[in-house]
């Protein structure tokens, strides 16, 4: 299988280590002073844009000794420079279903602090029984995760985090040509002059894959008619959807292609798949109208 974006490889590893996470949070993070590498969890009311006060308080979490030399570390294995994920679990006296059918998000906090560095709204993709979403950075902290939401016995759920500094902003291990990292508006009509009232038509690809877009940014001439490119080279169904500008793509299935048609004003415009939880796992980009 290609390399896939950094967003798609975290959420595959979320998927490979989350049933760990209790046992992790339970032997290898509890009992350590909190430090500025310690980050606490909690679900509180409301969404990350509008936090409405901590219903429950979770697990510490606390990034892998590994990066700082303590003995209770392990032995690092594999390549060197690969980034480290902290994990914990915590069990919560409230059923799932309530924790998704009323507003709530989950955040992670710095623990010297106080300063929210990760948040997600509470709602995503199910997997079996176990809910999975994810935890944007915030306040430029550089750190981003995932969270899951399980029932357990009775009334209660298990919620489980995984954060990891560094996924923001770095470059994904992935082989691309420069005209994929450089996309580049071209014309397609070759009569239009520089008299002509009607602006030259453009042509823009973006790839959707799994979860992002390829680009995550690009640009376009303002009042020109734009037609962009949609071929779904994931897995999954994805679409395209700019609200401001009421640009609304379909599902596009795995292997197939769509259009849609942007003519705007200068501004900067979000593009996003409206699939439940993959705007929430990062597949969101910006369109810069020039």
């Amino acid at each position: 299988m290609p390399p896939r974006s950094r967003t798609f490889r975290l959420i595959l590893t979320a998927v490979l280590v989350l049933s760990a996470a209790v046992a992790f949070s339970a032997t290898g993070l509890h009992g350590r002073a909190q430090g500025p590498e310690s980050f606490v969890g909690s679900i509180q009311q409301g969404t990350c844009e509008r936090l409405g006060g901590t219903v429950f308080d979770l697990a510490e979490i606390t990034l892998s000794a590994a990066t700082h030399g303590t003995p209770d570390a392990g032995n690092p294995v594999g390549l060197p420079g690969a980034v480290p994920v902290a994990a914990s679990g915590s069990a919560v006296d409230a059923s799932r279903d309530i924790l998704i059918d009323t507003p709530h998000a989950l955040v992670v906090s710095a623990g010297n602090d106080g300063m929210v560095v990760a948040c997600g709204n509470i709602g995503g993709v199910e997997s079996g029984d176990t809910l999975f979403f994810g935890l944007p950075e915030r306040n430029d902290s550089g750190y981003a995760g995932i969270g899951s939401l399980r029932p357990t016995n009775g009334d209660s759920t298990t919620i489980a985090i995984l954060l990891a500094e560094g996924l923001t902003g770095a470059p994904a291990v992935e082989v691309s040509t420069a005209a994929d990292a450089t996309p580049v508006a071209t014309p397609v009509e070759d009569g239009a002059t520089d008299g002509d009232d009607e602006a030259a038509a453009e042509e823009v690809t973006v790839e959707m894959v799994d979860i992002d877009f390829n680009p995550n940014e690009f640009s376009i001439p303002a009042n020109t008619d734009v037609t962009v490119h949609l071929p779904n080279l994931g897995e999954i169904v994805h679409n395209f959807h700019i609200d401001p500008l009421d640009v609304h793509s379909e599902d596009v299935e795995p292997g197939a292609e769509t259009t849609v048609t942007i003519n705007a004003e200068s501004g900067d415009y979000e593009y996003y798949c409206s699939i439940p939880g993959h705007r929430e796992a990062g597949m969101a980009g910006t369109v810069h109208v020039e």
